[in-house]
């Protein structure tokens, strides 16, 4: 039986949609996988059966052919374990939902059966609403990510038992929705202020034209007050709004595994941790 679950794959800073098809017949118990899969994406059949029998599912018996379309482009990482899985469950008729075409999936599988996370969460959701799709499915910790994303359910899961659970309608798993004006809120209020230094007019000067221009700031001294001048930056720079064109510049800027939320909030502690280094 041939079983099709609709994914998104990241390459570069980009994200474009994938289609990952299990087909299962009678015959010798192989497995092959096509499409051009790097060497994390191929190891990722023994994670996914193995998860599978930890997870109460029968291995597949016969033939087993996985193929992630398009096949022309090179598919890399680990995020392709769930939808793997449940194109498997599917193949094999251990799992039969109408619910499967309308959503999207990304997620590494653990040998339990547990989802962790994955990168480029936000450019797969950006994918996904691109495509036109009900929503994603994704690992919990990978949802405030991918929440920003306004007119897309994006559902955070925790297991492989709790998604089939969700796509044969068993449980309720609410969508995950991030208000992000009100996480930089939070984030700026305990920021310090240039009012707080005294002296120092040269530095102050400096930083407000990095500020003003993104230009470079290269700190050479040890812990002083040209070091509190530096972390007070952040207070030059105007609040950040959430908009369509602001989640293009964060999806460039920021492929990879850290949500980019987080990474605005932690960006004076990592400031601080850069300037004493010096």
């Amino acid at each position: 039986m041939l079983a099709r679950v609709n994914s998104c794959a990241v390459l570069g800073i980009d994200a474009f949609p994938l289609s990952v098809e299990v087909d299962n017949v009678p015959g010798s118990n192989t497995i092959r996988m096509v499409g051009l899969p790097d060497a994390a994406v191929k190891e990722s059949q023994d994670r996914v059966f193995t998860a599978m029998r930890n997870s109460g599912f029968y291995f597949p018996r016969g033939h087993v052919v996985i193929s992630l379309a398009p096949g022309d482009m090179r598919k890399e990482g680990s995020a392709f374990d769930l939808p793997i899985a449940i194109a498997t469950l599917g193949a094999t008729r251990q799992l039969s939902s109408m619910r499967i075409s309308d959503y999207a999936l990304v997620g590494e599988l653990a040998l339990d059966g547990s989802i962790r996370p994955v990168p480029g969460a936000l450019a797969m959701a950006i994918c996904a609403k691109a495509s036109h799709l009900r929503g994603l499915i994704l690992p919990w910790q990978n949802a405030e990510e991918a929440g920003v994303v306004q007119g897309l359910e994006v559902i955070g899961a925790n297991t492989l038992n709790e998604v089939v659970a969700f796509l044969k309608g068993e449980v309720d798993i609410p969508a995950q929705r991030t208000n992000v004006a009100s996480l930089f809120t939070k984030a700026r209020v305990n920021v310090p202020d240039f009012s707080e230094v005294k002296g120092q007019a040269h530095v102050k000067r400096a930083l407000t034209v990095a500020a003003a221009g993104g230009h470079n700031i290269l700190m050479v001294w040890r812990q002083c007050q040209i070091w509190h001048s530096g972390h007070n930056i952040f207070m030059l720079w105007p609040q950040c709004q959430p908009s369509n064109r602001g989640l293009q510049l964060e999806r460039k800027q920021y492929p990879s595994r850290k949500s980019f939320v987080r990474r605005r909030i932690d960006h004076g502690r990592l400031f601080t941790k850069i300037a004493t280094l010096f």
